[in-house]
């Protein structure tokens, strides 16, 4: 269309067509084309979302490492096992992050009893810091879901300005 009002543009001319209808249309164009397209906001979410999953099975695998020195220890319907949470690490995101933070916890208050079963200070720290980067990795995926909508929402917002020009 753009070629075409340029084109034709001294006859269209004489109808009122103006020609900063074409330079308008260029530059909606313009911007339309260079903005990503879903596929490409998608695949930012997408990437966000699978280093949380990854995040996600190293801290199960530490609370595992933790959880199965109590159960070893005191026995599945201990207090102390009950208090660290049970063994299930089958959790939603927000449960399982406050899972590790208690069975971190829970390993620290029993650390002396549970050195015997293998239990070491650098298996808490591995804990803590499994549930931190989860933790973070959490809010980033909130994060980028709120940018893919904001950033699908101003691209509806260029195709409908560019959709004006030439219809």
């Amino acid at each position: 269309y753009i070629n075409l009002g340029k084109r034709d543009y001294p006859d269209l001319k004489g109808l009122g067509f103006k020609k900063e209808i074409i330079s308008d249309t260029e530059k909606a164009r313009g911007a339309y084309s260079i903005f990503p397209t879903n596929d490409e906001i998608v695949a930012n979410q997408k990437a966000v979302t699978d280093k949380k999953d990854i995040a996600s099975d190293h801290l199960k695998a530490a609370i595992k490492e933790v959880v199965n020195r109590i159960y070893l220890r005191y026995g599945e319907d201990s207090p102390e096992m009950k208090k660290a949470g049970g063994r299930s690490v089958s959790l939603k995101d927000a449960a399982l992050c406050e899972k590790g933070g208690r069975v971190e916890r829970v390993g620290r208050e029993y650390l002396e009893e549970l050195k015997e079963n293998g239990l070491t200070e650098e298996m808490l720290k591995d804990l803590k810091e499994c549930t931190n980067t989860f933790d973070d990795l959490i809010d980033e995926q909130k994060e980028a879901i709120v940018n893919s909508e904001l950033k699908t929402q101003e691209r509806h917002k260029l195709a409908n300005t560019l959709y004006e020009y030439i219809v």
